[in-house]
């Protein structure tokens, strides 16, 4: 790996930092997707519209547990 099979973990994880080879992972913003939410479920309870926002909530960890394809390598 990552040679034959690429593997992603979800969350961030912090022991995917101490596997090896390191597992590549995708990080989520808890606290701004929480915030999202409760202002979503407010705005629906008064009648009102929803504040736009389209901001990502998620960000790739690129490490070692994918290997680049095509020649492409996001690090």
């Amino acid at each position: 790996m990552p040679q034959d099979l690429s593997i992603t973990g979800w969350d961030n994880n912090p022991l995917g930092a101490e596997t090896m080879p390191t597992l590549t992972t995708v990080a989520v913003d808890h606290e701004r997707l929480g915030k999202r939410a409760v202002q979503r479920l407010l705005a629906e309870l008064n009648g009102t519209p929803a504040p736009e926002d389209d901001s990502l909530l998620t960000r790739a960890i690129w490490r070692e547990s994918t290997a680049p394809r095509d020649g492409f390598d996001p690090r």
